[in-house]
């Protein structure tokens, strides 16, 4: 073993199974013996293979660099929900029918985003309102905020 590379010697092993006994007849079945070779390695020491995948990630890897990560749902919606809310905008059912008229996609999730937002621009509901009814509408928060965040760029752009 050497300490200064953090390297450690491998060592061989075996494992011998016997031949299997039938239950009916407890006689051997010969030729069902195996054998199993394997390497003892220490558990706390990287070895060359996993130094190779290691050193392919990338730098910027959201697997190995937590702070690459996407936050947690909680957060996302927390966020989009003070996006909606801060938002300053003025009734106006031209803007509401354009936004009925924006491609964005046909999805369950995009439909029921512009429909709220279409809502919202006439004055039937607030925006508040119109965020509490997308995440009641029992579709998946992350394909919500998807379709909201499509439509803001299509007039953004």
């Amino acid at each position: 073993m050497d300490y200064n590379d953090i390297k450690i010697e491998e060592r061989k092993g075996m494992t011998v199974t016997p031949d299997i006994i039938d239950e009916v007849t407890g006689q051997r079945i010969e030729g069902t013996a195996q054998v199993h070779d394997f390497e003892h390695k220490h558990p706390f020491f990287r070895d060359e293979q996993q130094a190779q995948v290691q050193d392919q990630l990338e730098p910027n890897d959201p697997a190995i660099d937590p702070e690459l990560q996407e936050p947690p749902i909680e957060i996302r919606l927390a966020d989009t929900f003070d996006d909606i809310n801060t938002a300053e905008f003025d009734v106006s059912p031209e803007f509401a029918n354009e936004i009925a008229g924006a491609d964005i996609g046909d999805s369950p999730e995009a439909i029921t985003v512009k429909y709220l937002a279409t809502q919202v621009y006439s004055g039937n509901i607030t925006a508040e309102e119109a965020f509490n009814a997308a995440v009641e509408s029992g579709y998946e928060p992350d394909n919500l905020m998807f379709a909201y965040y499509n439509l803001k760029n299509y007039f953004n752009q």
